[in-house]
């Protein structure tokens, strides 16, 4: 990409910082905390100014599970994006016989499913109110990221609705009293993103 010219012509610019892992990859984070920040990194030294710069934030999930034969040797796995509600019902139905593994390095959940006894491994990446925190966190407290124009979402409609609270906590913090006691809000010196968009 020429990003002198993309620059140049935009108002800020909308980093996909997710899909890390996909169909065409082995399971694994759709964007890990360590990857993100490379990803944010390397585009502000292809000369994007942080200014610019919305950070994107997956709200789904995705489920690696088995197509093709019916042999091993036959049997592919494929990964594809789910709502959070469809995660959930996942995990349901496997009748309690599986535990979400919280990945503090990537900031994430995930399980491993056997739908079927004795057949190939289904997996789950969920990203729900716990990660979409995870993420503010880095975007706050990592000096990478603290001149950054906000952050992006993909996709409205699939998340946790459970990260409203965090927005509402992290984001939007309630007014604070002021030092002569009213009840202006006094915004802090390094704050979190703001809230820009849908992709």
């Amino acid at each position: 990409f020429d990003y002198t010219r993309l620059v140049a012509a935009s108002d800020f610019i909308s980093l996909m910082t997710y899909s890390q892992h996909t169909a065409n990859t082995p399971p694994g984070p759709i964007a890990s905390l360590k990857w993100i920040r490379r990803m944010v990194q390397a585009a502000i030294e292809q000369g994007i100014p942080p200014r610019q710069l919305s950070v994107g934030i997956p709200t789904y999930s995705t489920h690696w599970y088995p197509i093709g034969g019916t042999t091993l040797d036959s049997i592919r796995v494929s990964g594809g994006e789910i709502h959070h509600r469809d995660a959930l019902q996942l995990l349901h139905e496997a009748h309690g016989s599986v535990t979400l593994h919280w990945d503090e390095s990537h900031g994430v959940s995930h399980a491993i499913l056997d739908t079927e006894p004795g057949h190939v491994w289904e997996y789950l990446y969920l990203e729900d109110a716990k990660s979409f925190e995870a993420k503010l966190k880095i975007l706050h407290d990592d000096p990478i990221f603290a001149e950054i124009r906000g952050i992006s979402v993909w996709a409205l409609g699939t998340e946790d609705p459970e990260i409203w609270s965090v927005v509402r906590r992290v984001i939007a913090p309630p007014p604070q009293p002021s030092a002569a006691g009213n009840e202006e809000y006094q915004r802090p010196i390094h704050t979190a993103p703001q809230v820009l968009h849908e992709e």
